[in-house]
């Protein structure tokens, strides 16, 4: 039987191809729904016998279990293959090409002009001024004059001086002389021995020890199990996937009853149920006892011996040198310097200034105004108009054609192998259950005493089913 999920994962892998492919390839997989529909209804039979002898129905006989018998049919499965195809593609390649611009292009030129120009012209004029000078004359006077006439004098002046005097005095004084002796003196030191000591430490043993353990696992499978849903949440699933295309019944063309009479389902709008496959898995707890190989550790008390290395005091005598030190008083000779007063007399000289009044003959210069006239010249300026003609530059703009060069892309069309994949459909045979003989009376699906008295309906079931705890309608659709 072909897996359902394995059409709605290749469905969700194929988006992304166009619209072509994608309504050819739900098409087939309405087509394999309904062949899958339509052997689970042959398969299956007449359901409703059991529940018909529940419900306390005369249904003796009622219904026989058909032997199902299976046949071989020919499914398409899309399948994905890489094929070359040739393709055209458009290329672009640079093209240098020429067009003619026209160019806005400056030119100077020279160009005479005239203007008139006042200009001042400096012109030099004589006048007649007036002037004073100072004319210098000579004169002398005598004049008295004080002078300091330096003039040396002498005086005497006592002053007093300190005679140093040198006097020998004996003088008494302390040394420290040492004095060298020998002293006995006691003193302990160390010495190291070595002791043989015994102490306990604890050590770790390591051991090995096989347990059992109790170990519980999953020994379970996945398997594909057939599950009853309603034909209207099965074809909302199925529109979903579709993109809501089309407006045909929700069960797809499905439901259709196995014995070929008609509708099973009851109405004339809903389905009623359909099976699908679930791929679910089945849980299988074990427990059971594995050996385990556990590692101990344990302190255990040891018994060693040590070295120990111990310093015991031991007193010593030496015999050393000790200096003490002994004061001695001695006496001495020593110069003492002391100093007397004793007062002289000196000559001084000293200069003094003496003033005095002296007389000289002075030239002095007086200076007298006198006027003079004198000839000076000055320069006026005087306004003069003057035509000049000057050159100036002018920019005229001017209009020339120039040829330029540009680049252009330039399409063309090539043709290109390229790697595509492909959705194929390949045809795979498959076993496909049917039903080989009636199910209910005398072997066909109009026993109506039997089967609930209605002669459109397998197993004695009406069409108008209301509920599922009914009949068991055809194959349970």
């Amino acid at each position: 039987m072909f897996p359902v999920f394995l059409v709605n994962a290749t469905l969700r892998r194929m988006h992304l191809m166009n619209r072509q492919k994608i309504s050819t390839l739900l098409c087939l997989a309405a087509c394999l729904l309904f062949l899958r529909t339509t052997a689970e209804a042959g398969r299956r039979g007449c359901g409703g016998c059991a529940q018909q002898a529940s419900a306390g129905q005369a249904a003796a006989g009622c219904c026989e279990q058909a032997a199902a018998q299976y046949v071989e049919k020919t499914v398409y499965v899309p399948t994905w293959v890489t094929e070359t195809r040739t393709v055209t593609v458009t290329q672009y390649a640079q093209e240098e090409r020429t067009k003619t611009v026209t160019v806005n292009k400056v030119v100077r030129e020279n160009e005479e002009r005239t203007r008139e120009l006042t200009v001042n012209v400096p012109e030099t004029r004589t006048r007649t001024v007036e002037y004073t000078v100072n004319v210098p004359s000579t004169n002398t006077k005598t004049v008295e004059y004080t002078v300091n006439v330096p003039e040396t004098r002498t005086r005497t002046e006592e002053f007093t001086v300190c005679v140093p005097v040198t006097n020998e005095v004996e003088q008494s004084y302390n040394v420290s002389v040492p004095v060298w002796s020998e002293v006995e003196q006691s003193y302990t030191v160390n010495v190291p021995s070595t002791e043989e000591r015994t102490g306990t430490r604890k050590v770790r043993h390591t051991s090995t020890e096989t347990v059992n353990r109790t170990v519980t696992k999953d020994q379970g499978h996945w398997e594909t199990q057939m599950v009853e849903v309603p034909c209207s949440a099965a074809g909302s699933s199925s529109r979903s996937r579709r993109g809501r295309r089309g407006a045909g019944s929700n069960c797809g063309g499905g439901c259709q009853s196995a014995c070929g009479g008609g509708s099973a389902c009851g109405g004339g709008s809903g389905c009623g149920t359909t099976t699908v496959c679930k791929k679910a898995w089945v849980s299988n707890i074990v427990t059971e006892e594995v050996p385990v190989t556990v590692t101990k550790c344990e302190l255990v008390d040891e018994e060693y011996t040590y070295n120990v290395t111990v310093c015991k005091p031991e007193t010593r005598t030496r015999t050393v040198k000790v200096c003490n030190m002994t004061t001695e008083a001695r006496t001495r000779t020593v110069n003492v310097t002391t100093y007397e007063k004793q007062t002289k007399s000196r000559d001084i000289n000293y200069t003094v200034c003496v003033p005095e009044t002296r007389t000289r003959e002075v030239t002095y210069t007086t200076c007298t105004p006198e006027t003079r006239t004198r000839e000076v010249n000055y320069t006026v300026c005087v306004p003069q108009t003057s035509t000049q003609t000057y050159t100036v530059s002018v920019c005229r703009t001017v209009a020339e054609e120039k040829e330029v060069t540009y680049s252009v892309c330039v399409p063309t069309q090539v043709e290109k192998e390229i790697q595509v994949r492909v959705c194929k459909q390949e045809a795979r045979t498959i076993q496909v259950p049917v039903s080989t003989g009636g199910a209910c009376g005398n072997g066909g699906c109009g026993a109506a005493a039997s089967c609930g008295g209605s002669s459109d309906s397998c197993g004695g079931c009406s069409r108008s089913r209301r509920s599922r705890g009914g009949c068991g309608g055809c194959g349970g659709c």
